[in-house]
């Protein structure tokens, strides 16, 4: 058993893409596009493991807890999105990109049986890493990260997206988005991550009205804010159905019920 760094990728629109694409020209898009996300993974002293269809996983190991080799995956998710929309703008197709990163123990090795193996990593870590970059699709996001895989003293700007159950679990993830190097951030990302906290804070204490003006604030300025839209909407619904008065704002389908809009409260499996 080892302590290491999950980094989970998925692209959207590749199903609608595989189907009007023929396979020889697929392979030859595909096999560009994951030139392009490869190369921050190998920068940054990672090792990919795993590839299915357009899914792609990386994994870092090292010492427990170790900060700078903690920041490695949080490098190269940016410098993945990067890559991704500098990719899609010289591509004959735009493939998007959603990514996840955790840190935890797994174990790393050979995974098979009958003549076939895969050097891969096994644990609740990878699945885990996994479920962080479907809540992408839910949240408007484009990279998610937990907060077991940001050091302190980290050089990022992020915010906290919340408090997630994910389903089939019982164990609460912290996620927050990366948004930026500390030294390149823009004004307008800072301003973002402070009025978003302000909302995410009043509507974890249940002050519904709050949340809403300040999701609604940030939403002038950030009108495709995805975190924003997906809370703005949980808010509104929960202003009549209020959960128990002990209730943190974790999100899970065991203490919150139902659907809006277009988003779902607990990721699928």
């Amino acid at each position: 058993m080892a302590y290491g760094t999950c980094l989970y990728t998925d692209a959207e629109s590749y199903t609608a893409l595989s189907e009007k694409m023929p396979p020889d020209a697929l392979n030859l898009f595909m096999n560009r596009y994951y030139e392009a996300i490869f190369e921050p993974v190998r920068r940054h002293e990672g090792l990919v493991t795993n590839l299915a269809g357009d899914a792609m996983l990386a994994v870092w190991v090292h010492k427990d807890m170790d900060p700078p080799k903690l920041i490695q995956p949080c490098l190269a998710a940016l410098e993945i999105a990067q890559a991704v929309q500098a990719f899609n703008r010289t591509a004959e197709a735009i493939l998007p990109i959603r990514i996840g990163v955790h840190a935890g123990y797994l174990s790393i090795g050979n995974l098979g049986a009958a003549g076939h193996f895969e050097y891969s990593p096994v644990g609740d870590t990878v699945n885990t890493a996994a479920r962080i970059q479907e809540l992408n699709r839910y949240l408007g996001t484009q990279q998610l990260v937990s907060a077991e895989s940001l050091p302190e003293g980290h050089p990022f700007v992020t915010r906290p997206v919340g408090r997630f159950v994910f389903k089939g679990k019982s164990k609460a993830v912290d996620l927050f988005e990366v948004l930026a190097l500390n030294h390149l951030a823009k004004a307008g990302e800072r301003e973002l991550g402070q009025r978003f906290a302000q909302g995410l804070d009043a509507f974890r204490q249940q002050r519904w009205e709050a949340a809403i003006a300040a999701f609604e604030e940030a939403l002038v300025r950030h009108p495709d804010d995805g975190p924003s839209l997906f809370y703005l909407g949980l808010s509104r619904q929960l202003r009549t159905s209020t959960p128990a008065a002990d209730w943190d704002g974790t999100l899970s389908g065991n203490s919150l019920q139902g659907a809006f809009h277009r988003h779902i409260i607990t990721p699928p499996v």
